[in-house]
């Protein structure tokens, strides 16, 4: 009986430290995105059908808390990844215990082990060993990824999924998804889930905003289901001449108070004169141009009919200058950023 209770002991503990490649996943994270292979050259990133990664698996895109960015996938075929690796590098091939590491002169990092691929970077040539290190302890740790924003993103349904702190992109694009937050918080409190779709050089987004501080989770929620939702037109929602566009709904001034809450959305109302919208109710657009202008207007969004925005915003990808996902748009001409 005892030999019997400690046999079932090792097997529960052999059980929960599986070599699951997702374990190799940094636990401090800024965002994470997880996608099917087949989309990665919609993302600017290199063909991997025949680099033995798994094309079964979802491919892991993210950016650390400290600013590193990074991709995780699992391998099938760890032979073939290495020497896919050697052809892909600019430097020797550098081992480290189990581990095949390469890097690239864009300052990248290759990590492999037997069940996982690891890039990380851009990193300095004078830290290279450092880093290696700590990818090595990435790639051998058996646990899951104690980020809690991994843990959100498995209740997001869809093929590409997305969960980010606000701070990871650039603060004038995120200025929609914060509206609602109580007075003094701050806005890297603020984080959303969202569900991703590819079609045409566009990048649709449709986001849900959340805070881990239940105060600021609950007064975005109570400000969301507030909001009016948005009538669809046919025209489109971004000319040529703009870069950015932020379509809402105000309805007396309780929007248009929550509006001015957000540091930046105030000082794009005061210099576009949003003297007018006070107590009106009505479609209005906040419209950056590319000299950085703003200006309202009372357009009305043009965005896909299974959609039911209360929030929408369009952003020219050439203008995004900074972070996560300025360096993952590849081909990608627009981004539409819907919060139902």
């Amino acid at each position: 009986m005892k030999n019997t209770v400690l046999l079932f002991t090792v097997l529960l503990l052999l059980g929960s430290c599986t070599s699951d490649y997702r374990n190799a996943l940094p636990s401090r994270l800024a965002a994470v995105l997880c996608a099917p292979p087949s989309s990665l050259g919609s993302f600017g990133l290199p063909d991997l059908s025949a680099s033995g990664v798994s094309s079964d698996a979802d491919l892991y895109l993210f950016e650390t808390s400290d600013g590193y960015y990074g991709l995780l996938a699992e391998v099938s075929d760890a032979e073939k990844t290495k020497a896919w690796l050697v052809r892909q590098g600019q430097s020797d091939v550098m081992s480290r215990d189990d581990k095949t590491f390469v890097s690239f002169d864009n300052g990248f990092v290759a990590g492999l082990s037997s069940g996982a691929l690891l890039v990380m970077g851009p990193v300095a040539p004078g830290s290279q060993k450092s880093f290696i290190r700590r990818m090595t302890s990435l790639l051998d740790r058996r646990e899951p990824s104690e980020s809690p924003l991994y843990h959100r993103l498995q209740g997001v349904e869809g093929g590409i999924r997305l969960v980010a702190r606000s701070s990871a992109f650039p603060r004038q694009y995120v200025a929609p998804l914060v509206v609602g937050i109580p007075a003094g918080t701050s806005v890297d409190d603020v984080l959303f889930e969202a569900r991703v779709r590819l079609s045409d050089r566009q990048l649709d987004v449709v986001v849900t905003p959340f805070s881990f501080d239940k105060r600021t989770d609950a007064s975005l929620q109570q400000v969301r289901s507030s909001l009016k939702p948005l009538h669809r037109s046919s025209s489109p929602s971004l000319s040529a001449a703009d870069r950015m566009v932020f379509y809402f709904h105000t309805d007396g001034d309780t929007l248009l108070q929550q509006l001015r809450r957000d540091e930046v959305l105030r000082v794009l109302l005061a210099s576009a004169g949003d003297q007018e919208l006070a107590g009106a109710d009505a479609h209005h657009a906040i419209v950056i141009d590319r000299r950085g202008h703003p200006r309202i207007t009372s357009d009305r969004p043009c965005f896909p009919s299974d959609l039911h925005p209360r929030l929408y915003a369009v952003v020219r990808t050439d203008s995004i200058d900074q972070p996560f996902l300025s360096r993952y748009l590849g081909h990608i001409r627009l981004v539409t950023i819907a919060v139902e």
